[in-house]
């Protein structure tokens, strides 16, 4: 039981690391809401200042973490 759902989470992390790669190569990030970007950065835990209110310093850090992404490669 246990093995199938980190078999999930697995998947999940992958699906969602190939996805925020596409989304850094068609500078996507950038026509998404501030909101939306804090959204994502608090989801992947990324600390930002609670007084951020430009888009450009949550795109940074994002496009920092796809950087290190193994899916990135390629």
């Amino acid at each position: 039981f246990s093995l199938g759902i980190k078999i999930r989470r697995s998947y999940k992390k992958k699906k969602e690391c190939m996805t925020f790669v596409a989304w850094s190569k068609t500078r996507a990030f950038s026509k998404l809401k501030l909101d939306v970007l804090k959204l994502l950065c608090e989801d992947l835990t990324i600390s930002m200042p609670a007084d951020q209110k430009r888009k450009a310093a949550y795109i940074s850090l994002l496009e920092d973490l796809v950087k290190t992404c193994s899916c990135s490669s390629g």
